[in-house]
């Protein structure tokens, strides 16, 4: 079995070829532009049967980044939470002033539940499906595709200016 290097990426860029040679030319040109390391390019061919394989870590960085969005939903919520009581209780509301214990335990709650919703809508929104959908549906229809993992700023630049001279971008 094949081990494949688990990429790490701040952001990828893709491009859609309509012929296999062109996206070997553009794996050679990305892996020199990505400091000459070819594991951070991957060509999905059409049909590709390994395509669920290939797309792996597009899944796994969705996955984090909805678990991360839950968390730090979670962590505001509750800090929301507490000085909004403490708003209402140094305010002198008898509810809050008599009832402290019960009040920040309802405050907490309230607001732990609105953050972990804001956390739902933040991790689940459209933009963060900008590889797996297009890859599937170009793969689908015959054409090759080409993933490129930049790791710095200058890499993702040149990238994109690349598959945008390619007039084949998708970032």
């Amino acid at each position: 079995m094949k081990k494949t290097k688990n990429l790490r990426s701040a952001s990828k860029t893709m491009g859609i070829f309509p012929s296999g040679d062109s996206a070997e030319q553009a794996v050679k040109e990305l892996s020199h532009i990505l400091s000459d390391d070819s594991t951070r390019v991957i060509v999905v061919e059409p049909n590709d049967p390994a395509l669920e394989a290939k797309l792996k870590n597009e899944y796994t960085h969705m996955g984090q980044a909805a678990i991360s969005a839950h968390i730090w939903s979670a962590v505001l919520g509750v800090l929301v939470g507490v000085v909004f009581w403490a708003m209402l209780y140094y305010s002198k509301i008898p509810m809050f002033v008599h009832e402290a214990p019960t009040a920040l335990l309802g405050s907490i709650c309230v607001f732990l539940l609105i953050g972990v919703l804001i956390g739902c809508l933040v991790a689940y929104m459209p933009s963060g499906n900008n590889i797996i959908r297009p890859t599937k549906e170009a793969t689908s229809n015959g054409k090759w595709v080409v993933m490129a993992y930049p790791i710095s700023s200058r890499e993702k630049k040149a990238a994109v200016a690349y598959f945008g001279q390619q007039n084949h971008a998708n970032a």
